[in-house]
């Protein structure tokens, strides 16, 4: 009789190591894969939401006479907040630009920019709703699009939609910071008087001297230490991503924001790009950015 050997034969250390090593590899080529599809996907939907966001502003100024919406309003009777929550009190209501763009569309989620994090709860008891429409993670070029008196910083006035010279190169919404990523929930800063533009909705122009030159208030140039973005007292944002030396516009999708402008086409753009005709770098100070070339800014209506 033939004895059979019933041992087993197992795998030795060096080829556990071997597949291993291989398993790693694997993971270290598909991981970024697997995170360039998921930012990609993120990429899109953002997209189409200031595609709607678009659309529904543009439903809106055929309601009021060819108007673009205001940054907010004040005691309309139907507010998503309370100044309570703010620096006034007093029992102001407002409305975001946000809120007034509301019945023109189907959900408060395309307020909400899917690269961005999440708000977390803004107003205190408030629906997600609420706290979709009070703080939009897009935000609004008030600056020129909702006409706020440079001397007083209060009586808004938007502009037809016939007055920009070229709608396809003014900006009228961009990608900006989270409720989460700025000191806007710890200091209970929102507004300065009642009927000032919501700056909580809103993000800046690269070169605020001209525009308030030109009469259009404004708070701030981008650049390093601007002393509203960049103020821990105020807005608070500390992240260049978020947009702390961009006046808020954060630059989310690989270095770029998405962009919709005045004829509703929605555009990926880098700072630099957005920041066209001016001499803004990422490390000049903001008391030093200016205009160099009119016609290639991007902002004015002009």
């Amino acid at each position: 009789m033939i004895a059979r050997n019933a041992a087993h034969k197992a795998f030795t250390l060096i080829e556990l190591l071997v597949v291993i090593a291989v398993i790693a590899i694997l993971a270290a080529i598909l991981f970024p894969v697997f995170a360039q599809a998921k930012l990609a996907s993120k990429s899109a939907a953002s997209i189409s939401n200031l595609n709607q966001l678009g659309l529904a502003s543009a439903m809106y100024t055929d309601d009021y006479d060819n108007h673009y919406v205001l940054s907010g309003a004040w005691n309309t009777g139907t507010p998503p907040g309370s100044t309570d929550v703010g620096s006034i009190g007093g029992g102001d209501t407002v409305s975001t630009w946000s809120w007034l763009l509301r019945p023109y569309n189907k959900s408060s989620e395309i307020t909400q920019d899917p690269l961005s994090p999440l708000n977390g709860p803004v107003l205190a008891g408030g629906t997600d709703n609420a706290n979709n429409y009070f703080f939009p993670q897009y935000g609004y070029n008030y600056v020129y699009l909702s006409h706020v008196d440079a001397s007083d910083g209060v009586t808004e006035q938007p502009i037809t939609t016939t007055t920009p010279v070229t709608p396809a190169q003014t900006v009228m919404f961009t990608a900006k910071f989270s409720f989460v990523e700025s000191k806007l929930g710890t200091n209970g800063y929102f507004v300065t008087n009642p009927g000032c533009p919501l700056f909580w909705t809103t993000v800046e122009v690269p070169d605020c001297n001209t525009a308030f030159v030109q009469g259009f208030f404004c708070n701030t140039n981008w650049g390093n230490n601007d002393g509203f973005i960049n103020a821990p007292s105020i807005e608070g944002v500390t992240s260049v991503d978020a947009g702390a030396n961009t006046g808020g516009v954060a630059f989310r999708s690989a270095g770029k924001t998405l962009v919709v402008f005045t004829d509703n086409h929605v555009k990926k753009m880098t700072p630099g790009q957005l920041a066209a005709g001016t001499n803004w770098t990422p490390n000049i100070d903001a008391s030093n950015v200016q205009t160099t070339d009119v016609t290639s800014y991007l902002w004015d209506i002009y």
